[in-house]
């Protein structure tokens, strides 16, 4: 039979064998973050979930034994989409985006340590119709293009 579990935390979760099951809220006391609400199984968050930080910023994404796995999409504290993109074992894979404030966004692969860099990125303009993208060719630093 489960229980309710009650430690450091602010915890609404119920507990097996003294690890979260079921849909669970967890509010933290101290740290940057503070809560998480998803699905745990077996004590780890599995599937969709939500994290709130301090800053009221949180982000909504996937999670495979409590870490990030899964498209994952971060907001500032007004709610405006900040950034979008591929988790894998809690680092950011692939393609991502990062919406600047004020318009535009930055597309691109991420390198190992999860940031946009490289010769494949691309700026595209608030309008979403026009785009910057860096070229490897000697003395030709940058090239708009026109996305019809």
């Amino acid at each position: 039979m489960a229980k309710p579990f009650y430690n450091l935390s602010n915890d609404s979760a119920f507990c097996r064998n003294l690890k979260r099951n079921g849909v669970c809220q967890v509010t933290f006391l101290k740290g940057k973050v503070a809560g998480i609400i998803g699905k745990y199984s077996n004590g780890k968050l599995s599937g969709e979930g939500k994290v709130t930080f301090r800053d009221k910023s949180f982000l909504v994404g996937y999670f495979k034994l409590g870490i990030l796995h899964g498209f994952v999409r971060h907001f500032d504290s007004k709610g405006r989409l900040r950034f979008m993109g591929s988790h894998r074992h809690g680092r950011s894979v692939g393609v991502s985006w990062r919406i600047i404030q004020g318009g535009g966004c930055v597309v691109g692969p991420v390198d190992t340590e999860g940031h946009l860099s490289g010769h494949h990125i691309i700026y595209l303009y608030p309008d979403f119709r026009w785009a910057m993208h860096r070229c490897t060719l000697p003395l030709i630093y940058s090239l708009v293009i026109r996305i019809l």
